[in-house]
């Protein structure tokens, strides 16, 4: 995998992620894919990284096995998913107060 541009130093925002100081890597279908600092990103900017690499297809249907060129992106396309999951879409859909639903505890009504 060839590297097109290292990050420098600071975070990258959502607003920013196709600067010319963002990560980006030639995947072997040729296309360019941006990897923004996951630090700098809130989630509408996770939501459009993911998106991002999702259009560049960069792999196929089948998993990128270990040494793979494209297994930086992968990696990359991971923890972003996973960071996006975890920060945007659980933390939206968990209850205010986990209590209610065991309010009427474990006995048949």
């Amino acid at each position: 995998m060839v590297l097109v541009a290292t990050r420098l130093a600071g975070g990258v925002s959502a607003q920013t992620v196709d600067t010319p100081s963002v990560l980006r890597a030639v995947a072997s279908n040729g296309e360019v894919v941006t990897m923004p600092e996951l630090a700098g990103l809130d989630c509408a900017g996770m939501s459009n990284a993911l998106r991002r690499i999702d259009l560049s297809n960069y792999r196929g249907p089948d998993p990128v096995p270990e040494g793979h060129p494209d297994s930086l992106i992968f990696e990359y396309e991971d923890r972003l998913a996973a960071k996006y999951y975890l920060s945007c879409i659980v933390v939206k859909n968990r209850l205010e107060n986990p209590e209610d639903a065991f309010s009427f505890g474990f006995d048949t009504q």
